[in-house]
């Protein structure tokens, strides 16, 4: 940044490239961040959060439900809620097969 001085002898500010790419960066993150906060009040206000433990090794891991997920085009988290969904469904369902 540079300063010079006008005809009325006030001193006025000279952005140099190197000055408007530092302050177009901090828009950049000002921008960034509040979209972010955004997103995040959105996602709080929206939707609930779940978590479950998974074993590392086994028939049922991370991993391969990520891969069954994405070997139909559906995210892991889509893949999830849509098996809960029709579990849920299935019990809700009257059963064909008498009870013992």
């Amino acid at each position: 940044m540079k300063t010079k001085e006008l005809q009325d002898d006030t001193p006025a500010v000279l952005l140099t490239s190197e000055d408007y790419s530092m302050t177009e960066e901090k828009k950049k993150i000002t921008y960034n961040q509040h979209k972010n906060a955004y997103t995040q009040e959105y996602i709080r206000q929206n939707y609930d959060q779940l978590s479950i433990r998974l074993p590392k090794e086994g028939e049922i891991t991370r991993a391969k439900i990520a891969e069954a997920a994405s070997s139909i085009g559906m995210s892991t988290n889509a893949f999830i809620v849509d098996a809960v969904r029709q579990k849920i469904q299935s019990m809700q369902t009257p059963s064909d097969t008498p009870a013992l």
